[in-house]
């Protein structure tokens, strides 16, 4: 008998030291005290996002699920078919894209039949936020000017929203420890030692980020000059201005499904410049509000590379297992990092999967 109970603590032991090993719940890099809330389910259980990114990877990353999603942004559904989120995510391409139109102009019968307990839209469209109110639905207008403060807010607007507050609170103590790390460095860099960086939100119409856009926050961050400042979030310019800009690298959002730095590479009237000349054109990944630490990581050794040396590949590994509860293989770093897309680029040497 006492052999029996002795065997059954050795195995009771084994159970609690392997569950405490496998499950966890901090940031890559940081202890907390307290935990993510993993089990909450609050009274909101059916959302419906009018917003496209990064709102609903937002819920994605608090909740390690799409189970709360009930209704999609028609284009955030698209640009998700190149992030690696939804091949370990499928239900996301099953949700309802119906909800409404390119403009954001809701779609009510299809809002009724998905009977949300939520509805996040942009603050922007109040008249769209007045109609879905008018029939007695919950709706959150979220705001976007493009500042660091913003991004946290979204974070914060969602998890209040969906009792996720401890995970948003340890995903801003992230940030703050990460920022820190970073702006100990990127301070103390001279502007002549600064590279010319754009960001393109859509190449055909040349519509580029500027001083409101996020990005822009992220490239002065890291110690780039972001050469769209003064565009307000973006604006379309002229083959022109981008010449005469001749910046150093060139960045195109990740959700751009049918752009390549190679299409860029080719144009002729851009052969001059000083990004593609040096290829240093890049598709850069598409990480949401909750992720803005592997941005700014990922930025910082694309503009700063000889002041920055984080091994980036483990830090996504370490994030999507935390926030995501997902174990990424070097496959699949490779396929986020948009490493066959970005291969010409000699700024992407060290980023390339080691095996």
């Amino acid at each position: 008998m006492k052999k029996f109970y002795l065997l059954f603590f050795i195995a009771a032991l084994c159970c609690i030291i392997y569950y405490t090993s496998t499950t966890k719940t901090d940031p890559p890099g940081i202890a907390m005290k307290g935990t993510p809330d993993s089990s909450y389910e609050g009274s909101v259980n059916r959302v419906i996002s009018l917003c496209k990114h990064p709102i609903p990877v937002i819920i994605l990353g608090l909740d390690a699920s799409e189970k709360r999603l009930v209704g999609l942004n028609p284009d955030f559904k698209i640009g998700m078919q190149s992030n690696l989120l939804n091949s370990y995510f499928p239900g996301i391409q099953k949700i309802s894209g119906n909800v409404c139109a390119k403009a954001f102009a809701p779609n009510m019968e299809e809002i009724i039949k998905l009977k949300p307990d939520l509805i996040l839209n942009w603050s922007r469209f109040p008249e769209a936020i007045a109609q879905m109110e008018s029939f007695g639905y919950n709706v959150i207008g979220v705001n976007y000017d493009g500042s660091d403060q913003n991004d946290r807010d979204m974070v914060h607007i969602v998890a209040k929203a969906i009792g996720r507050e401890t995970m948003a609170d340890s995903i801003m103590q992230w940030r703050d420890s990460t920022l820190k790390q970073i702006k100990m460095i990127s301070n103390n860099i001279p502007i002549k030692d600064k590279p010319k960086v754009i960001f393109l939100y859509n190449y055909e119409t040349l519509r580029v980020g500027g001083e409101k856009c996020y990005e822009n926050f992220c490239i002065d961050l890291v110690g780039g000059r972001n050469m769209g400042a003064g565009l307000g979030i973006d604006r379309s310019v002229n083959i022109e201005q981008i010449l005469e800009w001749d910046p150093d690298i060139i960045l195109f959002g990740g959700w751009i499904n049918n752009l390549d730095p190679e299409d860029i590479y080719h144009n002729p009237i851009l052969a001059d410049v000083s990004a593609v000349r040096n290829k240093r054109v890049l598709k850069m990944p598409h990480w949401a509000s909750n992720e803005s630490v592997l941005t700014w990581k990922w930025l910082a050794e694309i503009i700063q590379p000889d002041l920055f040396d984080y091994d980036i590949r483990e830090n996504i590994r370490a994030s999507y297992a935390w926030q995501y509860k997902i174990r990424l293989t070097e496959e699949d770093i490779d396929k986020v990092l948009f490493c066959a897309e970005n291969e010409a680029s000699p700024l992407y040497r060290e980023l390339k999967s080691r095996k």
